[in-house]
């Protein structure tokens, strides 16, 4: 409820726009955040023998960029049920999202909600290296 959090893709959409226009070669853009309201147990796993916050990646059909955007999460999603089954939430895909802009700034736009507001600082610091992996192997790939 407060104007941080209402204008949270407002904000990260000048901090991508600031990024890539002091770097011509960014390949991909992640917009991060944690989603609010689902249970525990709907954004919490435990890999490798330590609880981690799942992800979910979101798409906007207004990102002017939809076709690579997905394509990208497509190949995020393959490699995570490969590499970490249970990392991830079900996909979220709106037709008109709020944060659509800031997906179509690049054809490598992510947009990850890493779990929730339920889930723990240590939650979110383990799944970080797991995103780290993803795009290691989707750096590497090129």
């Amino acid at each position: 409820d407060s104007p941080s959090y209402n204008n949270s893709y407002k904000r990260s959409s000048q901090t991508i726009k600031s990024v890539m226009n002091q770097y011509n070669d960014v390949d991909i853009t992640i917009d991060l955040h944690r989603d609010g309201g689902p249970q525990k147990k709907t954004v919490t796993a435990n890999i490798n023998n330590e609880d981690v916050a799942k992800i979910m990646f979101v798409l906007g059909q207004n990102s002017g960029r939809y076709a690579a955007n997905k394509a990208l999460v497509d190949e995020f999603e393959g490699k995570a049920n490969e590499l970490f089954p249970g990392l991830l939430r079900q996909r979220t895909d709106y037709k008109k999202a709020k944060c659509g802009p800031n997906l179509g700034l690049s054809d490598g736009s992510l947009l990850i909600e890493c779990g929730g507001n339920v889930n723990t600082t240590q939650e979110a610091m383990n799944t970080a290296k797991y995103i780290a992996r993803l795009i290691a192997e989707h750096l590497n790939g090129k």
